[in-house]
């Protein structure tokens, strides 16, 4: 009878069973990697938005200050 330990199935299957656990480690990592991106990326459209607002009162502001100096001059003459 043949020996089952030279058969290319088994040798298949335990080198498929060898590398489970670097598997199961890499799809963990990856999973931990992608958490983390989602994370930062949140972070960043976070910061964007108060980026936004702040140049949007800038915007707000300076144009008012540029219609009322004219105004506020105006009084004094």
């Amino acid at each position: 009878m043949r020996n089952q330990k030279n058969h290319p199935a088994w040798k298949k299957n335990v080198f498929t069973m060898s590398r489970l656990p670097r598997n199961a480690l890499m799809t963990v990592v990856e999973c931990t990697v992608l958490q983390v991106q989602d994370d930062l990326k949140y972070v960043a459209m976070v910061i964007d938005r108060i980026f936004l607002w702040v140049f949007v009162l800038v915007c707000i502001l300076g144009t008012a200050g540029l219609f009322l100096q004219p105004l506020l001059l105006w009084e004094d003459i």
